[in-house]
């Protein structure tokens, strides 16, 4: 709907069917926009019958005001630092900071808000006390001076980003059009039934997601309190969700991801898959060294075929995805079982014929792959496609997640499997010594990608790549299904899930194998 309206985001709202020409429609009789004098009435009005009410103010507004006549350009000024309007990611953290940040004395504080908090019994008058030096609200030019130095800091990040501070950003200069970028497949906002599925997939999911925030800190006596805490509230969010999806912003498949996420974190859960991921690097480098050996014992074309089935049947091994996890639980569950499951050729999507063309061309100079999951989806189907890449003298860049989600490979861990695959495979030894082969970070912690918010050095490299692998539904399929991008890209995804494998003509473990060209125009 464009607009973000407070007092009726339950209903769904359309133009008026009777209007002659709906674009030239407006609705107000008076533009106080442009009516300096209407405009000072007005507001005199409102500030008068806004005083007849007692206590209620806006923001001072008993008081006539007018722009600061020092002001360089009024039309220009803007005197909010961010917009939250347009910040999805800003926007639901500030509107659950609020909600969860008020303290039983009604005071909101922001770094307290993960802990019951009270007074200091200390304190001589808690009344009186005052924790602050400066008041800033009525020191002009200290306001003025802090304001100033924040702004400096955070202009140094390029975006303001709640969850990733730490690293500067920017969008992937591969993008064919950055303006018309849209990372989500469906707006769960708009769609009645998708929304609802979806919901019911995380409330359904939640409490295997109890189980392993529990597990994964069985050595602390308050991790089922805070576990149980974090189930109540996210089950609360997505209840507010159900009646008014826009209260945090765009309601999508990532965006229920990522809130997941935060309120895990937000109870101490940063990493509840950390064991498993482990366990799972471990198995599966013990079978890497043979899967590689079997691997070069092919044919060329039967080795890339090969390939391309390993790749796709390693993305099974995701522990977010409800229809995964059933098998994942079976620990005799492997890379044979894998590729019993999914669906036999031609696939849903299948454009290995074209990539098997394209690979009898000329070698690409730079392939950037976007990891997934840990485990045989890392080792057993992305390193030995890396591998061949790297056969070729192609120049290969690992990007993997800064922070934890879900069971993804994040940076730090892809250094040490990385070593430790060295070990056992001197073209993976080699192509580390040389940089023909390098793990960078993405700078994000999401198991979907914005690829409006890359980290810089990751971005700066892909401005010469040539190839791009996004691999996983939700680096491929729930984002960055429909973009387009200046290079060659290959989406590589099993379909985890029976309604979005519906919604794009498929049946469950069905698998896209999307390749695809740079038109000519990019």
């Amino acid at each position: 709907f464009g607009k973000f309206e407070l007092d009726r985001i339950r209903f769904k709202v359309e133009p008026c069917p009777l209007l002659v020409n709906c674009s030239e429609y407006k609705p107000d009789l008076i533009d106080l926009g442009s009516e300096e004098i209407g405009r000072g009435y007005w507001i005199h009005v409102f500030e008068e019958g806004i005083d007849s009410f007692g206590k209620f103010e806006l923001d001072r507004i008993r008081f006539k005001v007018e722009p600061c006549p020092l002001l360089v350009n009024c039309s220009e000024y803007k005197p909010d630092l961010i917009d939250l309007g347009s910040k999805e990611i800003g926007r639901a953290y500030w509107i659950h900071v609020f909600e969860e940040g008020i303290d039983s004395f009604g005071k909101f504080e922001l770094d307290r808000i993960r802990f019951k908090v009270e007074p200091c019994p200390l304190l001589v008058n808690c009344s009186e006390y005052t924790p602050d030096l400066i008041d800033l609200g009525s020191k002009e030019i200290g306001k003025a001076y802090w304001i100033h130095v924040f702004e400096e800091v955070i202009d140094s990040f390029g975006k303001f980003e709640l969850d990733r501070i730490r690293f500067k950003v920017e969008p992937c200069p591969l993008l064919v059009n950055c303006s018309e970028y849209k990372p989500d497949l469906i707006d769960l906002g708009s769609e009645e039934i998708g929304r609802a599925y979806w919901i019911n997939v995380f409330e359904e999911g939640i409490d295997s997601f109890v189980e392993k925030a529990i597990q994964s800190q069985s050595g602390q006596s308050d991790a089922e309190q805070r576990a149980a805490e974090f189930k109540k509230q996210f089950l609360e969010r997505l209840n507010i969700l159900k009646v008014a999806p826009y209260s945090f912003g765009q309601l999508t498949v990532r965006s229920l991801l990522d809130t997941r996420d935060q309120f895990l974190a937000a109870f101490s859960f940063c990493d509840p898959y950390l064991q498993i991921k482990q366990a799972e690097n471990e198995q599966a480098l013990l079978l890497l060294r043979q899967h590689l050996k079997f691997v070069d014992s092919l044919s060329i074309e039967a080795r890339q075929i090969e390939l391309i089935e390993g790749l796709v049947s390693g993305n099974i091994f995701d522990w977010g995805a409800l229809e995964s996890v059933k098998h994942l639980e079976n620990p005799l569950f492997g890379l044979k079982q894998a590729r019993e499951k999914i669906q036999k050729r031609p696939w849903l999507t299948d454009d290995v014929d074209s990539w098997l063309s394209r690979f009898k061309e000329e070698p690409h100079k730079l392939a950037i792959i976007f990891t997934d999951n840990s485990g045989v989806d890392i080792l057993l189907g992305v390193i030995p496609f890396v591998r061949e890449l790297l056969k070729r003298g192609t120049k290969v860049v690992l990007a993997a997640n800064s922070y934890p989600a879900i069971n993804d490979v994040i940076y730090s861990e892809l250094i040490i499997v990385c070593e430790r695959v060295a070990e056992m495979c001197p073209i993976i030894r080699n192509a580390l010594s040389d940089e023909m082969l390098c793990i960078m970070e993405t700078g994000s912690s999401s198991a979907c990608l914005d690829l409006l918010r890359i980290e810089i050095k990751l971005a700066a490299v892909m401005r010469n790549a040539d190839l791009i692998l996004l691999e996983g539904m939700g680096r491929c399929i729930h984002t960055n299904y429909m973009a387009e991008f200046k290079c060659e890209v290959i989406r590589c995804a099993v379909l985890k899930n029976p309604w979005l494998a519906e919604r794009l003509g498929g049946k469950l473990f069905d698998v896209i194998f999307k390749y695809t060209r740079p038109s000519l125009s990019s």
